[in-house]
């Protein structure tokens, strides 16, 4: 086989899969979790030249041995009697091994189920499912990842208990970024974000069968006036979804309860940031033909199940942080079409910084133009008038659907044209509807909320910026 056995180590087991982002984030929370020496990567042969890459490069960033065991029956290519031997050989890969931890997580169902049996027969192996509540985290891996949205399922009763490590954070957040997509400058530092919070979390967010374990220290998002903290929100427990959701809604509605005591450079400088950050996410508000039962509704869970046709959006809908839910939909991106007036606008505002608040836009238009550029929207270059609702209504295809955040636009522009349209409201999230997996999604969003927040605050353009506008926003552990 060419696989050398384990002999006297902690051996952990995973198989490799696509995408490659599961079979690295079930790699690492059970190199965390067991505190293995060793790693195997499962793989069929058809795929031992993709594991081999990706393991030589984990083995070097945190420092164990991980070693790739391309053995696995191919089930297009296999004779029957190879796929029934499957159990042996997986069990000859830990042959030697003084512990065993198997992640049944990733891999194919006859892999899954094989790993299964072949594991329940050696009494001492402990077997777990780790859970992936990815919402806009896809394409990244733990520890880039909320750990209270990578939950471990231990499923053989009666085993000691886990022997954690703290290995997975030798590696730096580059390192780790290095061995898969991670995306532009802030999907780039949104990870780095993640990654700082979880290496201060202390819980390991485990099930057995004596109980859940996934409770750990606060967190605090506070924006200051000066010297004074003026809005703030707080998850008493970071690792609780319910806490992490309150805390983006404390800011939220501390932002709306101050509204009208803030400067007005300061309130929309506050309001461009919140909802870039994605603690407002845009949802359906009008809808000028047959979607009216997604009021109030997550505008891409409305747009994945289709809205009529090519959906074009506005500037606003860009600032408003269309980029997080495409994070999510990635398959749905090439439904949504930017218009060229828009690229324009977000151009415009990029080289314009006429005074504070310009400066803040300035900076953010740029990030906010990475992340449309990364996520590969198709450009339409026939709309160019500007303003660019006036170009979306009039250069268009009546085909297709124009997505506003301007209630004037839709209603003085789009309604006068005749054209179908979606108004958008940038909508608390904590108050935004989903369709779907509503409450491990809407934890998802606010853990990406809190983290894209920190991204930002901490960005030295915006930083800068925001100084300059007598704010200071500040995300930390308590």
């Amino acid at each position: 086989m060419g696989v050398s056995q384990g002999v006297g180590s902690r051996c952990v087991v995973v198989f490799y899969s696509v995408p490659v982002e599961a079979s690295l984030s079930a790699l690492f929370r059970s190199l965390e979790v067991c505190g293995g020496d060793r790693v195997f990567v499962v793989s069929t042969a058809r795929r031992g030249s993709d594991a081999r890459e990706v393991v030589s490069r984990v083995g070097q960033s945190v420092g164990v041995g991980a070693e790739p065991a391309p053995v696995f029956p191919d089930e297009d290519t296999a004779q029957p009697v190879e796929i029934s031997r499957a159990v042996d050989i997986v069990k000859s890969v830990v042959s030697g091994c003084e512990e065993v931890c198997v992640d049944v997580s990733s891999g194919s169902r006859l892999e899954v189920a094989t790993a299964i049996a072949a594991f329940t027969q050696l009494g001492s192996a402990k077997i777990f499912y780790t859970s992936f509540a990815w919402g806009p985290w896809k394409g990244l891996f733990y520890p880039l990842t909320p750990k209270p949205l990578q939950r471990v399922y231990f499923l053989t009763p009666g085993q000691s208990p886990p022997k954690p490590s703290t290995a997975v954070f030798q590696a730096s957040a580059g390192d780790l970024l290095a061995l898969a997509f991670a995306g532009p400058e802030l999907r780039r530092r949104v990870a780095e974000a993640q990654y700082n919070i979880n290496k201060q979390l202390d819980s390991l967010c485990y099930a057995d069968s004596e109980g859940f374990e996934c409770s750990c220290r606060g967190l605090e998002a506070v924006v200051y006036t000066g010297s004074t903290p003026a809005i703030r929100g707080e998850a008493r427990d970071y690792c609780s979804w319910s806490d992490t959701v309150n805390a983006v809604a404390g800011v939220v509605d501390g932002f709306e309860s101050r509204r009208d005591r803030l400067r007005d450079e300061q309130r929309k400088a506050l309001e461009l940031l919140l909802r870039a950050s994605g603690l407002y996410q845009l949802a359906v508000d009008e809808c000028s033909y047959g979607c009216e039962d997604c009021r109030g509704v997550l505008f891409m869970d409305c747009a994945a199940r289709g809205l009529g046709g090519r959906v074009i959006v506005d500037t606003n809908v860009v600032y408003g942080g269309i980029h997080i839910q495409l994070w999510e939909y990635m398959e749905q991106r090439y439904s949504i079409a930017i218009p060229y007036c828009a690229l324009l606008e977000l151009y415009s505002h990029e080289a314009q910084a006429r005074d504070a608040y310009e400066k803040l836009r300035s900076e953010v238009a740029h990030i906010l133009l990475a992340e449309v550029s990364e996520l590969k929207l198709p450009v339409d270059y026939r709309i160019v008038q500007r303003p660019c609702e006036v170009g979306m209504a009039l250069e268009s295809s009546p085909r297709e659907v124009l997505a506003t955040a301007d209630v004037a636009a839709n209603r003085r522009v789009f309604r006068d044209v005749k054209r179908e349209a979606v108004l958008l409201t940038p909508t608390p999230l904590h108050k935004t509807k989903l369709l779907h997996s509503e409450i491990s999604r809407k934890a998802s969003y606010a853990y990406y909320a809190i983290a894209q927040l920190k991204a930002l605050a901490e960005h030295r353009g915006v930083r800068e910026a925001l100084k300059q506008l007598g704010l200071q926003v500040e995300v930390k552990m308590l």
